[in-house]
């Protein structure tokens, strides 16, 4: 099983000693909410995909009822695909980068080629690049980083698979591929009608739907990677590991169960859009944390084989106040004349939620939770600064180690 710690292990290697423990609990428990409200968002969203897939060639009109059974449904789907055993799991996850592949090759390749055989003109270059139009009553200095809030909400799981080996979310080729694929879309509504431009949304919603799966198997390996440093309630249930999947499987039950309740939100306008916005901000606050602990980290910083070099803090301050900033405006509605009515009080409900694990931190986290071990830490770090020297003297390229208990 992979053992993953996600960003609250980073917290806790980088943060200063003295606060590791009780930050790296809280953006623990800010990992588990992610993962419900992350997975319930997906679920949601590809049930409202096949049914608008659906209503593209009929005209149907489905109601909440409807999309949330669908939900239901693909929910239990996605847990019985991440309860088979996991060399067979992983043609699921073959399967799934194959209809990326193919997705992408039709965006970038077929709709050009298409657009092209039949004499349809392209947009020029200066009206893509030099012109933006904005639609809303906000400002373009809200309106033009809320247009990016849809790729950072995929960014919080279309690429699970990498993410249950590594650490890293790959924004680099994320971010772009949904930017594209979602313009394509788009190009394809305006150039071929809704019924054509369905075939690009429907692979949209399989490439969504495989991915699911691979999404609850990559929160259920991070939240038994917490309970098995003992920062949830019965730890040991839920750091179990089934022999016959070698998976986490009354993780995957108790994330399964919790993002059906959360899909219970969606009968509601207001709770809906919290489902979504939740799922970005905690995320947000857990790729915050390391980032200014990294600015200030006292020689807790190790680096890899490849790093930035003298322009790492500079862009880790740049990345902090840019997730700031995108948390602040996800807690306020798209409209820029909202009042309380239409506000979905996202930030009411995260601080909540902080407050919940600050509590449970002074109940039993702090008793019970282990943490980083700090000791083997720094025996680690100096060991790798040593082992840097040496092969900056000998001219080697540096190498990636780990030791044992240290490894995320």
């Amino acid at each position: 099983m992979p053992v993953n710690g996600a960003n609250y292990w980073w917290t806790a290697a980088l943060a200063p000693p003295l606060i590791s423990r009780p930050l790296s609990f809280i953006a623990g428990m800010a990992n588990i909410m992610n993962a419900l409200t992350r997975i319930a968002s997906f679920a949601w969203a590809s049930s409202s995909s096949i049914c608008t897939i659906i209503g593209l060639f009929t005209g149907w009109v489905p109601a909440n009822p409807i999309i949330f059974a669908v939900a239901i449904a693909t929910y239990a789907t996605w847990f019985f695909t991440a309860s088979i055993r996991m060399d067979k799991a992983s043609l699921v996850f073959i399967s799934s980068a194959t209809l990326v592949l193919v997705s992408s090759a039709c965006f970038v390749i077929g709709l050009p080629v298409a657009q092209k055989t039949q004499g349809i003109p392209f947009t020029s270059a200066a009206t893509v690049f030099g012109d933006y139009t904005n639609y809303s009553d906000w400002g373009r200095p809200v309106s033009v980083p809320f247009t990016f809030f849809c790729a950072a909400w995929v960014i919080t799981g279309w690429n699970a698979p990498s993410a249950v080996a590594e650490e890293t979310h790959n924004a680099r080729i994320v971010a772009p591929r949904s930017i594209i694929n979602t313009y394509c879309l788009q190009a394809g509504m305006d150039r071929w009608g809704l019924k054509v431009a369905g075939a690009f949304l429907l692979i949209i919603f399989l490439n969504t739907s495989i991915g699911g799966a691979a999404v609850l198997v990559m929160m259920s390996c991070q939240t038994a990677a917490f309970a098995r440093d003992g920062g949830m309630l019965f730890n040991d249930k839920l750091s179990y590991v089934s022999p016959r999947s070698n998976m986490p499987i009354y993780t995957t039950m108790f994330l399964t169960i919790g993002g059906m309740l959360m899909l219970c939100l969606g009968f509601s306008p207001i709770a809906s859009e919290t489902i979504y916005s939740l799922a970005v901000i905690a995320i947000m606050v857990l790729y915050a944390l390391p980032m200014i602990f990294r600015v200030f980290d006292n020689g807790r910083w190790v680096p890899g084989p490849r790093n930035m070099g003298r322009f790492s803090k500079p862009v880790h301050v740049l990345g902090f106040l840019t997730v700031v900033y995108m948390m602040i405006m996800e807690c306020f509605p798209p409209q820029g004349n909202w009042t309380g009515a239409m506000l979905n009080y996202n930030l009411a409900v995260f601080l909540g939620a902080v407050l919940l694990s600050t509590l449970l931190w002074s109940s039993h986290g702090s008793r019970s939770y282990k943490g980083v071990n700090q000791e083997m830490l720094r025996a680690w770090r100096e060991q790798e600064h040593d082992r840097g020297l040496n092969q900056e003297g000998s001219g080697e390229s540096r190498s990636e180690t780990y030791i044992e208990g240290v490894k995320p």
